[in-house]
């Protein structure tokens, strides 16, 4: 029989003939070294060179002779050998683990690529050099992860895959560098890997977590929705649902589209729409308190073209910070007998908690010595008011009280739920009405929020916390019904800053 060299035969060939020596090298290896499975106690485990016998590096110099690197990964792909895992939290439990069919890529959709090279327009004049940097860096990844293939296999959920390739990079690591990198650059650069998926669902939460940073609040409350959204994907992924890929890829798009210029021009013209609207039907159905009884309001064929098209380009979350950025105008009746005025506020801007008391909101939670196990409940309950409290906003406006203050919100509130009423596929969560509202009022200025802070305080005092706590806490109620009282006498900013304080020192005392 004439035996044909590696170099003789046809690439297909070479791949399979590859697999009979990879097939054998790869189980004797990781079953004389059996690796610990990710999902029981996670242990490191790496190969000893010295341990390998003389047919295990014989087999490997014949390989590392006849065939490259690029070869050999192809041939693992293609005929995936098995991999020796111990999957036994206690004692030792082996089992078989390789994928049924060849593991494949699928390159990036056509939209995403499309996605992934727009052009993103960032003005450093709005956000400043800092806020800006980070911001391309962070649509940068986003863009980085769409163009990223897939990796198309069989597991049963994600431990499994990492399991047999643990074992497959264990082979390559004792075969040398270039050995391993070649797997790594197929295994690695795909959405399934580890190191491609942390920095985009992390990054979000490092641009909110910097101090000093420009950043709109409906850019922070985007971007706390889409890190979340993405954790949650990386979950169902790790439980063995590919669509979890599909949802972190989607928030990605998000990203990557906030900035470009169709994006902008859009969030403009909603906008702008909007106010358009508002001004229309409230100059013909003036705003009052309380509104006239029996009223009915008939819109015109171009105002129901206007809802249609903000219900169509918008979501009630982002409509509610346009507002909030360029305000509409709203007629409205006043005084007695009523006048017609028009009512408008300049930009209402939305100050941040500063770096200081987001980071004493992220304190964990700790019960002070000698305290009764019954009162956590209690406690956590009134950490959560109080800790809420330090991350809400200020919200400053320029209208000249709060009668016209009432009436702009009103008015605001009737074309929102209008909007509402106008969808076909209306559900509750769609009330933009209520969404606007619960933006509106979560703010540090508002009496529910400060009144909140003092009842649960008070709360606090009744429980079996040791007479030492309930003396601080008695000294920060005094301070917190003092900056009440501060309120009635127009220092809003001075009582704020003083319920801020304390909300600072009751978090301390139950903090480690």
């Amino acid at each position: 029989m004439i035996d044909v060299s590696p170099a003789e035969v046809s690439s297909r060939d070479r791949i399979k003939q590859i697999s009979t020596h990879m097939y054998g090298l790869v189980g004797s290896i990781t079953g004389d070294k059996v690796h610990r499975s990710y999902a029981s106690l996670k242990a490191d485990h790496i190969i000893d060179h010295k341990t390998i016998t003389d047919v295990q590096k014989d087999k490997i110099d014949y390989i590392k002779r006849n065939y490259t690197p690029e070869e050999v990964v192809a041939s693992v792909l293609e005929h995936p050998p098995t991999v020796f895992v111990d999957v036994g939290d206690e004692s030792m439990e082996i089992e078989a683990i390789r994928p049924k069919k060849p593991v494949t890529r699928t390159p990036p959709s056509p939209f995403d690529k499309e996605i992934a090279r727009r052009n993103i327009l960032i003005d450093r004049d709005i956000y400043g050099e800092p806020t800006t940097t980070l911001l391309e860096n962070y649509v940068n990844v986003c863009k980085n992860y769409l163009e990223l293939p897939v990796i198309n296999d069989d597991f049963a959920d994600h431990n499994q895959r990492r399991d047999w390739e643990r074992g497959i990079q264990e082979v390559f690591n004792v075969m040398g560098r270039e050995w391993n990198e070649a797997f790594s650059n197929f295994w690695d650069f795909s959405r399934y890997a580890k190191n491609k998926q942390t920095p985009i669902i992390n990054y979000a939460e490092v641009i909110l977590d910097m101090p000093n940073i420009n950043l709109p609040e409906r850019l922070q409350v985007k971007f706390q929705e889409i890190a979340a959204k993405m954790r949650n994907g990386r979950e169902i992924f790790l439980q063995g649902d590919m669509r979890g890929i599909n949802i972190i890829a989607g928030e990605c798009a998000r990203v990557a589209t906030l900035f470009t210029h169709e994006q902008l021009e859009m969030d403009k013209l909603v906008s702008e729409m909007f106010n358009s609207l508002a001004s229309s039907v409230t100059s013909r159905y003036p705003i009052s308190i309380p509104s006239e009884s029996g009223r009915t309001i008939k819109l015109l064929p171009k105002e129901i073209e206007l809802m249609k098209f903000i219900r169509e380009n918008t979501n009630a979350t982002d409509l509610s910070y346009f507002i909030l950025e360029n305000p509409p105008m709203v007629t409205a009746k006043l005084g007695d007998p009523p006048n017609i005025e028009k009512i408008h506020t300049e930009r209402v801007s939305s100050i941040a908690p500063t770096y200081q008391e987001k980071e004493i909101a992220k304190k964990f939670f700790a019960l002070p010595l000698n305290s009764i196990k019954s009162n956590e409940s209690y406690v956590r309950k009134v950490l959560d008011i109080v800790k809420s409290y330090l991350v809400l906003p200020r919200r400053k406006d320029s209208f000249t009280d709060h009668n016209q203050r009432q009436l702009w919100q009103k008015g605001v509130g009737e074309m929102l739920g209008m909007i509402s009423m106008s969808d076909p596929q209306r559900q509750d969560k769609n009330d933009w009405n209520w969404i606007f509202n619960d933006i509106w009022n979560k703010n540090r200025y508002t009496t529910n929020a400060r009144s909140r802070v003092i009842t649960g305080v008070q709360e606090l005092m009744t429980t079996g916390l040791p007479q030492k706590v309930k003396t601080e806490l008695d000294k920060s109620l005094v301070r917190l019904n003092e900056a009440q009282q501060l309120i009635g006498d127009d220092k809003l900013d001075l009582a704020t800053d003083t319920i801020s304080d304390e909300c600072a020192k009751v978090v301390s005392i139950f903090s480690n």
